[in-house]
């Protein structure tokens, strides 16, 4: 598996079924987008499987938790190439 920084474009492809890859957490977790366009810094909301349940949590367009170009944190989104869809 190839772990590379999230990105829209690609994320919406995902969406679509058109890029092999799953969107997860920089620890591994499975998420998936439910909304691009929440108001405010972190337009993105996305459900992060916990195992029985799913959370919701708001990102930047490029994936991340915190607005901080410099901090990367767990939540983090990333795109897991050739893991499973």
């Amino acid at each position: 598996m190839i772990m590379k920084e999230f990105n829209s474009h690609d994320a919406k492809l995902i969406e679509l079924g058109a890029l092999r890859a799953r969107i997860v957490t920089r620890d591994g977790r499975p998420a998936r987008i439910v909304s691009w366009n929440a108001k405010g810094s972190h337009p993105i909301v996305a459900l992060v499987d916990l195992g029985p349940l799913e959370k919701a949590h708001q990102y930047t367009i490029e994936g991340k938790t915190d607005s901080r170009d410099n901090v990367k944190t767990n939540s983090d989104l990333l795109i897991e190439e050739g893991g499973e869809e």
